[in-house]
């Protein structure tokens, strides 16, 4: 067989197949052909070259294969032998260290080789250098668990999909992030499209078949999809197809899931934090504006074009905003704002200004800025806010001209306003005012209530004070107006006129009260010397009625007498005549009682014009009994009587006429104002006064807040002209004292 095979080399080398050969020396691999006795037939040019490198020695025809061979690999050559020889082919893999290039690998590959009739004559080895695949395949699985670390650390799932077999890998950070253990998920590719969510499935499906036929590097998406407990994830999807077949088929993709629950929710709370923002700024008609100081870029909210009627496109650059300022703020704007940028230590621009509209016209503006700045202190960004204020502005100007008029008003009336907050007890009197009413100098000195108080006049303080706890515990009583006397710098006293209201909060606590005062001091003196002056009149004038009823009643009396008499002494005859004589006896009867008719008329007529014909019947005592029975009769109120009968002869004419008609008011007006069950009316004398008390249990007032009508006034009146004096006291829900005094004898 050895010769055989070397005849078969020596003819071809004989034959000269130098393209044989050439191919042979010229390949990268080891070739080497070995007979059965396994001695070296014939080698290439790389053979000879390794046999030199690694065993240092050089290789020729008829060599044992066995000095080729290292003597770690010599146990497992025979069986290798054998199989070859037997007609398998074996595969194995041997190492080799190489001083300068390092640890080298090999596949080595056993085949039968055979002549022309398919004989095994020998053996052929082949031996290939697959360091590089192997580094490379080392490479790929460190790079696979480093993978895999990267995943579990970074919480990512991580998924690999065979799209020949559509069977797909899933990490074990995928499982986890779905709520699933060890084998619970099945490494099918219906595991993951069977958990899409419904509203998501087509887009998801479809984005990744675009992506299998495209040549894009990867694609990414976001959709929900199930947990193993039935809730569901936001994720964001990454893929990328690694290979396809020669046809373009797709063959493998590989892709990351990433949770983004967290994420999509927070965005949906911003999503609804920007809404209810929008909304707030469409509701307080405030247009946003950031700026950023390094690229000068401007942005501005959609509410700026409602507000404005300027395009958000034209306001892109910051220098675009200036042309819109008023020409007469522009400079004082524009300076104010960087002003504010270049002091580190200020974070707020505010400013107001008028600003343009579209259609040409002016409103005023409030801009509020707040101002972001680096570690360097330096301006970065500035967001801000743009508020219509024109209704504001011109509120303001109508405040300050009705300011005008007010302080005009004050001046021409010289009253004093003043307002007291009750949360601060500190009350606001304007200067001038102080000077010209309380004729003080110094505000301080009234600066609080109670300061004000101890100015008051000693005999004015209880009922100022009354009137002012009765305001402010009142539920229906806001408003009031007091007269009291203030005592000036000087020590002299200014007579004044306050009005004022009380102001509430929606608890219905006081908080403010707000009034005006008035010095009357020359209205009181010239009412005193009007009333001194009207009193005087009203003496003399009484004094002439009962003058003009003295002499009235002399002519009454002649009345009587010369008419009166002179009918009832007709009468007279005419009844003497007709009692001696019989014939004329009737006539004379007719007419005397037509007579004595007209008498008794003129009688009475003469008796009302003298006195009131009930006083005039029954004397004042049985005329107030009378009074008071009728009253009691109508049953509106309970009426008991105390009176001394010896007042009958005490009091002349005058005095009972008078006391009569002022009981008489007295008691119309507690039927008509007070709202009484009960009264007390007691009458009497002491020592050399008649008293006169009325009193009940109706419902009371404030004597000092209430006017006097004509009632009073007549009994004020009646009680001045007989000398007397006539008090009220009374407070709300305890009924009301009227009482008179007046002395007996000294009547006018």
């Amino acid at each position: 067989m050895k010769n055989q095979l070397t005849q078969i080399a020596t003819k071809e080398k004989a034959a000269g197949d130098e393209s044989a050969r050439i191919i042979l020396d010229n390949l990268p691999d080891t070739v080497v052909l070995v007979d059965k006795e396994l001695n070296l037939v014939s080698f290439n040019h790389c053979a000879k070259e390794r046999a030199r490198q690694y065993l240092k020695k050089d290789i020729h025809a008829g060599m044992p294969l066995i000095e080729l061979v290292p003597p770690a690999r010599w146990p497992a050559l025979p069986t290798i032998i054998k199989d070859v020889l037997s007609g398998k082919s074996r595969i194995t893999e041997s190492h080799s260290l190489s001083r300068y290039e390092g640890e080298k690998i090999y596949e080595n590959s056993f085949s039968p080789a055979r002549n022309k009739s398919g004989e095994i004559v020998g053996i052929l080895i082949r031996s290939v250098d697959i360091t590089q695949h192997k580094n490379a395949e080392r490479a790929m699985q460190e790079a696979e668990e480093r993978w895999q670390f990267a995943f579990e650390a970074s919480n990512q799932a991580a998924w690999d999909w065979n799209m020949q077999t559509n069977e797909v890998i899933y990490s074990s950070s995928y499982k986890k992030l779905y709520g699933f253990l060890g084998d619970d998920l099945k490494n099918e590719l219906s595991e993951w499209q069977n958990r899409i969510h419904p509203e998501d499935k087509g887009r998801i499906e479809k984005a990744v078949e675009e992506h299998a036929q495209s040549d894009n590097p990867y694609y990414e998406t976001t959709y929900r999809i199930q947990l193993k407990n039935g809730d569901y994830k936001w994720i964001m999807a990454r893929g990328k197809l690694l290979s396809k077949d020669e046809d373009g088929k797709p063959l493998r993709m590989i892709g990351t899931h990433t949770d983004l629950t967290q994420t999509m929710q927070t965005k949906a709370e911003i999503r609804k934090m920007n809404e209810r923002f929008q909304y707030a700024t469409k509701a307080s008609s405030q247009a946003l504006w950031e700026w950023d100081a390094q690229t000068g870029e401007a942005y501005v909210s959609p509410s700026f074009t409602e507000m404005f009627g300027w395009h958000v496109d034209e306001n892109k650059h910051f220098d675009q905003w200036h042309q819109y300022i008023h020409p007469d703020d522009q400079k004082d704007t524009i300076e104010t704002y960087y002003h504010t940028l270049r002091h580190t230590n200020e974070s707020i621009w505010q400013a107001t200004y008028r600003f343009l509209k579209a259609d040409g016209s002016y409103v005023f503006v409030s801009d509020k800025a707040y101002i972001l700045r680096n570690e360097k202190n330096e301006a970065i960004k500035v967001i801000g806010a743009t508020q219509d204020v024109t209704a504001l502005k011109k509120a303001e100007a109508e405040l300050l001209k009705s300011n005008e008029r007010y302080n005009i008003v004050l001046k021409a009336t010289n009253d004093l306003v003043w307002e007291w907050d009750m949360t601060t007890g500190e009350v606001f009197r304007p200067k001038e005012g102080i000077k010209k009413v309380y004729g003080l100098e110094d505000n301080s000195l009234v600066k609080t209530v109670a300061l004000w108080m101890e100015r008051i006049h000693p005999d004015d303080v209880e009922v100022v004070s009354r009137v002012m706890q009765s305001v402010m515990e009142g539920e229906h009583m806001q408003t009031f107006e007091i007269e009291y006397r203030f005592r000036r710098e000087d020590g002299q006293y200014n007579n004044i006129l306050g009005r004022g209201i009380l102001l509430k909060d929606k608890n219905g606590q006081p908080v403010r009260m707000i009034g005006s005062e008035q010095n009357i001091s020359l209205r009181k003196r010239l009412e005193r010397e009007l009333l001194q002056n009207e009193l005087e009149m009203k003496k003399r004038i009484n004094q002439a009625t009962v003058d003009s009823q003295e002499q009235e009643r002399s002519e009454i009396g002649r009345e009587l007498h010369d008419n009166i008499n002179q009918v009832l002494t007709t009468t007279k005859l005419y009844l003497e005549l007709a009692a001696a004589n019989d014939e004329v006896a009737e006539e004379l009867l007719k007419k005397s009682c037509v007579n004595i008719g007209n008498v008794i008329h003129e009688i009475r007529q003469l008796s009302r014009s003298l006195m009131d014909p009930t006083l005039g019947d029954l004397g004042i005592v049985d005329s107030i009994n009378d009074l008071v029975e009728n009253l009691n009769f109508t049953k509106k109120v309970r009426i008991t009587l105390d009176i001394e009968e010896a007042i009958e002869n005490t009091l002349d004419k005058n005095q009972k006429l008078t006391i009569f008609r002022i009981l008489q008011e007295s008691l119309n007006n507690v039927v008509k104002h007070a709202g009484a069950n009960f009264v007390t009316v007691s009458i009497g004398h002491n020592n050399d006064n008649i008293y006169l008390q009325v009193k009940d249990d109706g419902i009371g007032f404030l004597p000092e807040l209430v006017k006097k009508g004509a009632g009073l006034k007549n009994i004020t009146n009646r009680v001045y002209l007989i000398n007397g004096h006539f008090a009220i006291e009374s407070t709300p829900g305890n009924g009301s004292t009227v009482k008179i005094n007046f002395p007996i004898k000294k009547t006018l």
